[in-house]
């Protein structure tokens, strides 16, 4: 029988011990953690003794590892002259920006890779078969209705005639007002919104802001070209 090292005793009681103290963690107990914690500086400090001395040397150092990607930094540029180019160098020769982009970066690579990835979970949801009421089955149900061309083309304005008809009932500045009131909260568009904010002369109250919606047209050229396309589109929009 092999005689067990008094270290290893150590560890063993620790182990056992540090397993009570952690599964007593879910209680949020700050005396087990603090004790949890010794345990475990315990055990690292038996293991270091016993690797150095079953070789009686230390283990070598592991190297530090740096957070930064050195890999793409330009060592042509020194960093005192162009900074920029330093850091960007490489990127700035290796990467094209996509057609569809006057910009590119990383955040935009994040941005492109998220927006993939949330496509691939909502067309999952719409082609298979989830229980009613389920998260999947109505998100799948909705992304199927607004990819629904054919049915959408069909009923035209169709779905839209109880809002045209509530804007028509408006007689009054006061009907007015509670429209806008009523689309604000349901998150239409209209000429005036506003919204609650802490204040910005005195941050311990809330105030109300009001601010302009903007333009109806998707631009200002929408409203000043003179050509017949343009005055077609003003006059339909006016109607």
């Amino acid at each position: 029988m092999r005689l067990t090292s008094g270290c290893e005793m150590r560890i063993a009681v620790a182990r056992s011990v540090t397993g009570v103290l952690l599964r007593e963690f879910e209680f949020m107990n700050p005396k087990n953690l603090v004790g949890a914690a010794l345990l475990a500086l315990s055990l690292a400090a038996c293991g270091q003794k016993e690797a150095t001395t079953d070789t009686g040397e230390a283990p070598p150092a592991k190297p530090l590892v740096s957070g930064i990607d050195v890999s793409q930094l330009d060592s042509q540029i020194h960093p005192g002259d162009d900074f920029f180019g330093h850091v960007n160098g490489k990127w700035l020769e290796s990467t094209e920006i996509p057609a569809d982009k006057s910009r590119y970066g990383t955040f935009d690579m994040l941005r492109d890779a998220a927006r993939d990835d949330v496509r691939a979970i909502i067309e999952a949801a719409a082609a298979g078969e989830f229980a009613a009421g389920s998260d999947e089955q109505r998100i799948g149900d909705l992304y199927a209705s607004y990819m629904d061309m054919e049915t959408r083309n069909a009923r035209g304005v169709e779905p839209l005639a109880p809002e045209f008809a509530a804007i028509d009932a408006i007689a009054s500045y006061d009907d007015l007002a509670a429209y806008f009131g009523a689309a604000v909260r349901r998150g239409y568009s209209v000429p005036l919104g506003g919204y609650q904010y802490p204040d910005f002369k005195d941050p311990n109250v809330y105030a109300l802001y009001l601010s302009q919606s903007g333009l109806g047209l998707p631009d200002r050229e929408y409203y000043l070209k003179d050509d017949e396309r343009s005055e077609e589109i003003r006059a339909a929009y006016l109607e």
